[in-house]
Formats: structure tokens, sequence, C-alpha cells
């Protein structure tokens, strides 16, 4: 083509063509926009004629529309909105249709607009009414009648609750007093339970005398009560060590049975001789220990005497044929042993006294009772932790001296 004085020449099939560029204008205004159809997801298909009266079932919807141009029609660009759905309009866009999901049934106004290449609006827009009719569940009057029927239910729910709570309560009641009465006869069985537990605890299981818990506990309250003048006349209390002599040869001969069978007898000759106001224990094995108070005894060396003799003398059997002869060893001492009751702390230095004056008896040919009897000098730091092993150190220094009944040993 060529420019010849302004204007444009191209040759043709039918000669040349001259276009004359000023005289070419724009169009006044943009091409008319067309809605063309409506789509349903559901399958359903509209022509765009307004109103659009839908189904209950279609609320994903895609509407096409487009504009009619002879001149750049691929400049073209459109906007839309859906009214009832939204207020703004959505960008200008090449695409030619409109795509909606989820719709809720009501009435809505589909608005478009188009743009000329060269930015000018359009003024005029293209516009179709769509309505969608509620379904059953989407009216008002359903929904009026579901929050009624909700309020029934909420009302009704709420006698029922108060009703279940009233019985929940009176059982809960019912039930404490129950637990109640149920906790009062556990803890009067637990009680018992624990006072046969505790009187147990403190017994022999063999003999059925005390034992050395009980002993521990025992001295505990005397030296409270009697000796710090809480009551009583704070005299003394002596101890009773009693050894059975051979006694190993009746397990060896007759058998641990007949042996236990002669220690409940021995036990129940003890008992005797402690009567009311003293306490027999069994000290471990053959060994036996009486305490007595002071002011029950008119003789501490006539009571262990005694002992002895009413050992010696028992009929003890094994079974109604098989009589069995004992005699014992016994060692004698005083808590606190000491004048000037130093000892009062610790009970353990009567007890090794009274275990020395055993092992005094046994030494000097048993069946008798002997007595380590303190000076009135003796204090309780001359005599150390397990000091039996040095009686001869304390007779030597004139802190204590015998007392026995042992051949060829006099009791003063």
């Amino acid at each position: 083509g060529l420019i010849l004085g302004g204007k444009l020449w191209f040759p043709s099939l039918n000669g040349l063509v001259r276009i004359d560029p000023a005289g070419i204008t724009p169009p006044l205004s943009p091409p008319r926009i067309i809605i063309e159809e409506v789509h349903s997801d559901g399958g359903g298909r509209w022509r765009a004629q307004s109103p659009l009266n839908l189904s209950q079932a279609d609320r994903d919807l895609t509407l096409r529309y487009t504009a009619l141009s002879f001149r750049d029609s691929e400049g073209l660009s459109f906007r839309h909105r859906l009214l009832g759905y939204e207020q703004d309009w959505q960008p200008f866009r090449p695409q030619r249709y409109a795509r909606y999901t989820n719709l809720a049934p009501g009435r809505y106004r589909f608005q478009v607009q188009a743009m000329a290449g060269d930015g000018r609006v359009a003024e005029n827009q293209a516009e179709l009414v769509l309505i969608i009719p509620p379904s059953l569940t989407e009216t008002i009057w359903f929904r009026t009648l579901l929050i009624l029927a909700g309020a029934l239910l909420l009302a009704l729910l709420g006698l029922w609750t108060r009703r279940q709570s009233r019985l929940r309560e009176l059982l809960l009641q019912r039930q404490v007093e129950r637990r109640t009465e149920d906790l009062r006869r556990a803890n009067e069985r637990l009680r018992n339970a624990n006072q046969a537990l505790a009187a147990e605890s403190l017994t022999d299981g063999l003999t059925g005398l005390k034992n050395r818990r009980f002993l521990a506990r025992h001295l505990g309250e005397w030296r409270r009560q009697r000796l710090l003048g809480e009551s009583g006349s704070g005299d003394r209390l002596w101890f009773f060590l009693i050894d059975l002599d051979h006694f190993k040869r009746i397990n060896d001969q007759l058998g641990h049975l007949a042996g236990d069978e002669v220690l409940r007898q021995v036990a129940q000759l003890l008992i005797r001789l402690a009567g009311e106001h003293g306490q027999a224990l069994r000290w471990g094995g053959e060994e036996f220990l009486i305490l007595l108070p002071e002011h029950e005894l008119k003789s501490v060396d006539g009571f262990a005497e005694r002992i002895v003799k009413a050992v010696r003398r028992a009929d003890f059997r094994v079974n109604e044929t098989t009589p069995v002869h004992l005699t014992t060893s016994v060692g004698v001492a005083a808590f606190p042993a000491l004048a000037d009751g130093s000892d009062l702390v610790d009970w353990a230095l009567a007890m090794e006294m009274a275990d020395a004056g055993l092992y005094h008896s046994k030494l000097h040919g048993r069946d008798s009772w002997s007595r380590l009897q303190p000076s009135a000098e003796a204090r309780y730091r001359d005599f150390a932790a397990g000091f039996g092993s040095q009686v001869d150190e304390v007779l030597s220094s004139g802190l204590a001296s015998w007392h026995s009944s042992a051949a060829g040993i006099g009791s003063g």
C-alpha cells in the first residue's frame, strides 16, 4: 500500500482501494449486550426471559451473555453483578459468562455491562431477574414451626431434667445414707480389727503371754505414771527374768510339739504367779519375764524363791502318761536399778542386770535365783552398755554385790 496526500492506497482484484483515515469515526457507544441463556448444574437450560422462574433445586447457575459488534469484537470486556447476592461489580474481563453456586432462595437481578477496547463503558446494561423459590424447610412458616417445636422441646426437656434431678437427688441421698451406714459398719470392723491386731502384735502367739513390744509400751507408761509422779506411789518395778533349765532336751527327746505344750503350761503357771497386779511375758524361746510393782512384793528375794520352787514342783505333762520335770534359773533386777534413779531414762540397764543374774544362777548350778545389788554410790555412768561382760570389774570396785540362792552364795 501507498500513502499519498494523507490517504491509504491498496491494490485489489477490482482495482485500487482508497481509505481516508480522517473519515473513520468511532462508534457512538459500545455495542448492545444480550443475555443469552441460563444453565443449571442439575441439567436445566433456559433462554434468558425476565423474570426467569427456576425450581427449588436450581442453586448452581451459569449465565451466558455476549455483545454484537463488527468492529473490534475481540477487544470487548464485561463486568457483572447479581443484586441480592452481591452489591459490587466484578472486575472487567473478556469471559462471557458468570457462575454462581449454592444460591439461597429469593429474587435476584443479574446485570451485565460492556467496555470497548478504547476504555469506554456502555451506559446501557443487560438485566435478567431470577426467582428461586424456597424449599419446604426454607419457608418462613416452616422455620417458625421449627422454632416453636424447639421451644416446646426445650420446655419439656427442662421439665424432664428437673424431674430427673429430683430423682437423682433422692437416689443420691439414699446412697449417701446407705454408704454412711456401710462406712460406719466398716469403721467398726476396722476398729475391731485394729484392736485385735494391736492385741495380737503385743501378744505371743504360742503362749498367749505379752511380748517384748508390750514391754516397751508398758515401761513407757510406767515411767510416766509411776516414776514421774503422775499417779501411784513412785515405787520401782521389779524384773524377774526366767529361763527353763535344759529345755532343749525336751525338744530333742520328745519333739517340738511336746516342747510347745510344756511352754504353754509354764505360761499358765507364771500368769498365776504374777497375779492381778503383775505381768507375765514371753521374752523369747524358753525365757520368760514377770513384772511386779514393788508395793505388791513383801520380799523380792522371797518372790524369786517362790518362782524357782513353783517350777520345780509343777506337774508339767506332754500328755496324760508323760510327765516332764523342770527347773528354772531366775535373774532379778529393779527398774530403776540405781538408788539415785539416774537410769530412769533407759530400762536397758535393769534388763542387763536381770540377765547377768540369770547367767550367774546358771553358772552356779541352776534351779536358783540371783540378784546383782548396786551400791548406794553407784551411778549410771559407772555402767557401760553391755556391762554384763564387766560384772567382775563392777564387783571388785565395790559398786555392786551378789544376792543369790545358788549353792555356796549367801543372800544378804
